[in-house]
């Protein structure tokens, strides 16, 4: 088998994982099922890819243009910070940093450490448990995240009855819910 016909080969599996996840990006924060198939579709996607980043580098118009960015590291970050594992995050983008693959990794690892850290996510889960309907607002000044970061977090957070959101005026209060262990 010629290197060409070895390097489309690579190349139509990353492409098929693509558009696996692709397909199941859309629901996955709300279904189980959704979710089990883009973690295996991110997965599978990772694990060849060192030989889709040599495929991509022997095509003509990637000696000139960066390597694509890599959907399935991307994803598989995503899921794994919104299911709050960090580590596993942080060891993601660190690879994909690594292996070339075109991303703010930089920016993210940092973000992901500062959420693993003492002042993120269990800073702003212990401020919700300990001050019962603190206002959004204040969870903004209280922690060393971009506002954006926080405002998703507790967002998705509301959304999977992990804390409770209550309007009020321009803001929400915030309660924690208690889940049996």
């Amino acid at each position: 088998m010629t290197s060409e016909v070895y390097s489309d080969l690579i190349l139509d599996q990353y492409f098929y994982f693509y558009d696996l996840i692709l397909k199941y990006s859309p629901s996955w924060r709300t279904d189980p099922y959704s979710l089990d198939r883009i973690i295996d579709a991110c997965r599978a996607q990772i694990s060849i890819s060192p030989k889709t980043f040599l495929a991509f580098q022997q095509r003509p118009r990637f000696k000139i243009l960066p390597t694509p960015s890599h959907v399935g590291f991307s994803t598989l970050v995503e899921v794994f910070s919104f299911q709050e594992r960090f580590k596993e995050a942080i060891e993601l983008a660190e690879r994909a940093k690594e292996e070339g693959w075109t991303g703010d990794w930089d920016n993210q690892i940092n973000l992901l450490r500062k959420l693993e850290s003492k002042h993120g996510v269990p800073k702003i889960i212990q401020l919700i448990k300990d001050s019962p309907g603190i206002l959004q607002t204040e969870i903004y000044k209280m922690v060393d995240l971009p506002r954006d970061t926080v405002s998703t977090l507790l967002y998705w957070w509301g959304k999977t009855a992990k804390i409770e959101r209550k309007k009020k005026g321009k803001t929400y209060q915030l309660y924690f819910i208690p889940h049996p262990p």
